[in-house]
C-alpha cells in the first residue's frame, strides 16, 4: 500500500516539475515551436513504446500459432502439456469420476437432442402398413424425398460404382490423420478399452474372428472419413453434408442377437453403405408405435445403400454362417427441409 502511494507521489512530483519547466520556458519567451522541440524526445519515446505494444499485440498470437503448428511443439511442448493433463485427470478422479465421458462426443450435454426426443410424438400411421423395404437401381431426388424420406419410409438403392474393400482399406491406412484419431462409442471383441484407429486396423489384419463398430467423433477425422466413405449418387440437394459417420466391420463372427447402434437424434437422415459382404439390419419403430408397426429386417448386400430417417432405431448383426469380411459405413446427415 505504501509503495503504491509512493509511486503516485513520485508521478505527481514529476508532473509538477514538468509544468514548472514549461512555465519557465514560457517566461523566457520560448515560442511554441521551440518548446515542442524541447519536449519532442520525450514524445518520441512514448510513441516508440506505443508502437512496440501494438507490434507485440499483433505478433504474439502469430508466434503462438506458429509454435503450435511447428514440429517442435508436437515433439516437445505438446508431450509435456499432455503429461500435465493426465496428471490433473488422475488427481481429479477421486473427487469426480470422469471415466464415463471418454466415449462421449461432447463434455457438455446436448440439450437440443433431449428436447427433440422429449417433444417427438411419432405418427404411427406412417408405418402401420409397412412390411418390406423396396430396392431400386435409381430414384430421382424428388421421388426419394416425396415418397420415402418425407413419410419416414426406408428404401434401398443399388450403386455399383463404389470401390472394393481393398481400396477402401488402403484409403484408411494411407491417411495419417485418420489413423491417429480416437474413435468413440467403440464396441469390439479385439480391444478392451479405447484405442486409436491405427491400432484397430492392425487388429483387423491379425484377428480371424472379429467384429468392430465405432463412430468418428473428432471433427477432422469425420471430414477425412467422409471423403472415402460410400454415398449414393442421387441424393436431394436439400440434404446437407455428413455430420457424423460410423464404420462396421465383421468377419467370421456370430452374434447371439442384434446389436443396437445409438445414432444421433439431431440428424434426421441415415445412410448405410455396404462396402463388402452383407449384413443384416433391423429397423424398429418408436415405442409408441410398436403395437401398430412391424419391425423391418433386411440383408444389405455390397454396393447397396439403406436410407432411412431417425423415426427408426437401428440394430445389426452378421448373416448366419457368413465367414467373409462384411463392411459398412454409416453417414448421418441433416435435411435442410
Amino acid at each position: 500500500m505504501k509503495r503504491g502511494v509512493q509511486k503516485r507521489c513520485n508521478f505527481e512530483r514529476f508532473e509538477d516539475d514538468i509544468n514548472i519547466f514549461y512555465e519557465d520556458l514560457k517566461n523566457h519567451n520560448f515560442s511554441n515551436e521551440q518548446i515542442a522541440k524541447v519536449f519532442n524526445p520525450m514524445l518520441l519515446e512514448n510513441e516508440k513504446w506505443t508502437m512496440f505494444k501494438c507490434i507485440m499485440f499483433i505478433a504474439f498470437p502469430i508466434i503462438i500459432y506458429s509454435l503450435i503448428q511447428s514440429d517442435y511443439f508436437y515433439d516437445n511442448i505438446s508431450w509435456y502439456l499432455l503429461a500435465i493433463s493426465r496428471v490433473l485427470l488422475i488427481k481429479i478422479h477421486p473427487i469426480y469420476d470422469w471415466t464415463h465421458l471418454k466415449d462421449q462426443q461432447c463434455l457438455l450435454p446436448k440439450w437440443w437432442e433431449r428436447k427433440i426426443e422429449n417433444n417427438f410424438t411419432p405418427n404411427c400411421n406412417l408405418c402401420e402398413n409397412l412390411k418390406d423395404i423396396y430396392v431400386y437401381d435409381r430414384l430421382s431426388p424428388r421421388e426419394l424425398t416425396e415418397f420415402y424420406l418425407d413419410i419416414q419410409k426406408p428404401v434401398i438403392l443399388t450403386d455399383d460404382t463404389w470401390s472394393n474393400l481393398d481400396e477402401f482399406f488402403n484409403d484408411i491406412i494411407q491417411d495419417d490423420f485418420l489413423l491417429s484419431s480416437m474413435p468413440c462409442s467403440l464396441q469390439t471383441n479385439m480391444i478392451d478399452g479405447s484405442s486409436n484407429l491405427e491400432q484397430i486396423m492392425k487388429k483387423i489384419l491379425e484377428f480371424e474372428s472379429l467384429f468392430v463398430y465405432f463412430q468418428n467423433c473428432e471433427y477432422e477425422s469425420m471430414k477425412h472419413f467422409r471423403k472415402i466413405s460410400p454415398k449414393p449418387k442421387y441424393l436431394p440437394p436439400s440434404i446437407s453434408p455428413v455430420q457424423y459417420n460410423w464404420l462396421l466391420w465383421v468377419r467370421n463372427y456370430t452374434f447371439p442377437k442384434y446389436k443396437t447402434i445409438n445414432l444421433a437424434n439431431s440428424e434426421n437422415i441415415k445412410i448405410i453403405g455396404e462396402i463388402s459382404g452383407r449384413l443384416s439390419f433391423r429397423l424398429t419403430p418408436p415405442v409408441l408405435c410398436k403395437e401398430l408397426c412391424s419391425e423391418l429386417e433386411i440383408t444389405l448386400n455390397a454396393n447397396q445403400f439403406l436410407i432411412f430417417t431417425n423415426f427408426w432405431k437401428l440394430h445389426f448383426k452378421n448373416v448366419d454362417n457368413d465367414t467373409q469380411d462384411s463392411v459398412a459405413a454409416i453417414s448421418e446427415v441433416h435435411s435442410l427441409l
